[in-house]
């Protein structure tokens, strides 16, 4: 049994080059030798979140941030209350105020204040969902990266 003196590859007896790298045999490579043994580190690579692209996302459609961490049905939840949430309250606020504005009694113009209130508390509820989507995103992400992190 010979091995071949450069890459260590096991040859056939008589070789006359080796089948692995095509060096030639010599007179050193009949004797018995070990085999070179490399050691070789794997790298396992996991997909990882960005914690940043996620506040981003969010940043620009609510929800969709949650999507792209892998939280679908909040994520899709938060995308169909966004928007009726800001229509509802812009549209209020902005009618609310026509109609205390043009009122010629003081209970119209508390109805109409009325109205406005409405308004403001809808675009309330939807800042605290934009916001709350934004540091979720950024949390649930830097959370999935720290789980990858110490499974390893």
């Amino acid at each position: 049994m010979a091995f071949c003196v450069t890459c260590g590859n096991q040859m056939k007896d008589g070789a006359a080059f080796c089948g692995k790298c095509g060096a030639g045999a010599g007179a050193a490579t009949t004797a018995i030798a070990s085999p070179k043994i490399e050691n070789r580190t794997v790298v396992v690579v996991q997909n990882q979140k960005s914690s940043g692209l996620a506040v981003v996302l969010s940043f620009f459609w609510c929800g969709l941030g949650q999507l792209y961490n892998g939280q679908i049905p909040k994520g899709l939840l938060m995308m169909l209350c966004y928007p009726p949430l800001m229509w509802f309250g812009i549209t209020m606020t902005f009618f609310g105020a026509i109609a205390a504005g043009g009122a010629s009694t003081s209970s119209d113009q508390a109805a109409g204040g009325g109205v406005v209130i409405l308004g403001l508390i809808s675009l309330g509820a939807a800042s605290a969902l934009w916001f709350f989507g934004l540091f979720n995103a950024y949390r649930t992400a830097e959370r999935i990266n720290q789980e990858q992190i110490g499974a390893r």
